[in-house]
């Protein structure tokens, strides 16, 4: 027969254990909550990581564009029996310097041809000419020679100082008969790792690609 000392101590024993279960399920209720808690900081903090490298690339990304028609600097294009020497000024509107890439230039006929930029880096608010000497001999030379209005354009590849953010500015210039140009459009670009830009611009001003 059992005693009431051995039914005493089974329920001690029971109440014991019922306890602990209890303390265990509170002790894993506040460290699920610690967990939750923890993640939602670590999202909180990759949150405010992600905006401050978003604010550190727009602080430091440079953009090139055509400069104001009331700028002296305008497009222009001399055009002699012998050489044509087409010079379109771009500026560094942008918060960082402009490292340059590559320049190129292209008549409305969409033929391609290199072109020379006046300094390869741009400091943020300075301005440049982006430059193309066609002599008689080159086949671009008769498309345009002596054609008025006609249309040119430069394409500007260039990244930001920590080579993270690649661009290409294109800015498209009719060129009339007193030899000045007037821009038509301005058309920017995100490039990929191998300067291959995307299709369709992220800003785009004026008329735009024919």
């Amino acid at each position: 027969m059992v005693g009431v000392a051995t039914i005493k101590s089974a329920n001690r024993v029971a109440t014991s254990a019922a306890d602990q279960a209890k303390a265990t399920r509170e002790q894993s209720a506040v460290a699920s909550a610690q967990l939750i808690k923890s993640a939602e900081q670590l999202a909180l903090g990759r949150e405010q990581l992600e905006k401050e490298r978003e604010a550190l690339e727009l602080s430091i990304r440079p953009i090139l564009v055509d400069v104001p028609a009331e700028d002296l600097r305008r497009a222009r294009i001399v055009d002699t029996n012998d050489v044509i020497e087409v010079t379109v000024p771009v500026r560094n509107i942008g918060g960082g310097a402009a490292f340059v890439h590559e320049a190129l230039f292209t008549t409305g006929v969409g033929n391609v041809d290199s072109a020379e930029v006046a300094q390869t880096v741009i400091p943020s608010g300075e301005t440049t000419v982006i430059n193309r000497r066609l002599p008689r001999a080159h086949p671009l030379f008769g498309q345009i020679h002596r054609v008025r209005p006609v249309e040119v354009a430069v394409a500007v590849k260039y990244e930001d100082i920590a080579g993270n953010q690649r661009m290409q500015s294109v800015v498209r210039v009719v060129c009339l008969p007193d030899d000045f140009g007037v821009v038509r459009s301005v058309e920017m670009y995100n490039c990929d790792d191998r300067w291959i830009r995307e299709a369709d611009p992220i800003v785009q001003t004026g008329a735009g690609t024919p």
